[in-house]
């Protein structure tokens, strides 16, 4: 059979820090958080999608400040080196540089991991609630999202079953997202959160929207089915001109 997408990541990446050494635990100064008040529109900072093949070659500087400039409300980053071409020296650098606060993007499965994260100047960590369904973690998701909180970051649990964002909203997690992609397969139905949020629900913490969202219309749909904000990354990073696209995201949804 045929390893899905998910399993081969989560390995991979285990395998591949196992050249990393920190003594961890730590808290990394002060922490920013997302500011819900508006619909959190998170622009995201890749340099690969394995999804569509895309290599995306924007310099990461200039990156972060379109994205400020633009009204974004945080950025997320993809660390993850194999299939994403990510590193730990792509979050430094956009903790640093961005006032905003700053998800990273990984298939974290050990809590040398998180550690690694925070000494690297994480806001918040992804953590894939399907990882644990699928028992390739080494703690459960609620000594997971405490060891996070315990070094000082917030954690964004990601979810694409009914099953487990009903679940994620029990957890401790202060952000649940709902995936549209499936990352067994990396198959993609842009309209899936529309299958897992209810309109007119209010939910017990805010819920982001993760993949497939383009448009001023997909993020106001969103906004109609209870998200609280939504990822956006390769409809941005795919786009000639970055700056007016993310713009125009943010303040559509906004009503700026």
């Amino acid at each position: 059979m045929k390893m899905n997408f998910l399993k081969k990541a989560v390995l991979s990446r285990r395998k591949s820090l196992e050249e990393f050494s920190l003594q961890g635990g730590r808290k990394q100064g002060k922490k920013r958080f997302f500011d819900f008040k508006k619909f959190c529109v998170i622009a995201e900072l890749k340099m690969r999608s394995p999804a569509s093949g895309m290599v995306f070659a924007h310099s990461p500087r200039k990156l972060v400040k379109k994205y400020e400039l633009a009204g974004a409300s945080g950025i997320s980053v993809v660390t993850e080196p194999h299939f994403f071409h990510g590193s730990f020296n792509l979050l430094r650098l956009a903790a640093q540089k961005a006032s905003l606060p700053v998800l990273a993007k990984d298939f974290v499965s050990t809590p040398q991991h998180l550690d690694l994260l925070n000494a690297n100047g994480a806001d918040y960590a992804l953590l894939i609630s399907e990882t644990f369904e699928q028992n390739l973690a080494v703690f459960s998701i609620a000594e997971a999202i405490e060891y996070a909180h315990g070094i000082g970051m917030q954690v964004l649990l990601e979810t694409h079953s009914q099953k487990q964002f009903e679940n994620a909203l029990g957890t401790n997690a202060d952000v649940v997202g709902v995936n549209n992609r499936d990352l067994r397969d990396l198959s993609l139905d842009h309209l899936h959160y529309q299958t897992i949020l209810e309109k007119g629900r209010a939910y017990s913490k805010p819920v982001i929207v993760e993949s497939g969202l383009q448009s001023p219309v997909d993020l106001l749909n969103a906004k109609k089915f209870g998200a609280s904000g939504a990822l956006v990354g390769t409809a941005l990073l795919s786009n000639a001109n970055i700056f007016t696209t993310a713009k125009n995201l943010v303040e559509s949804v906004n009503c700026i």
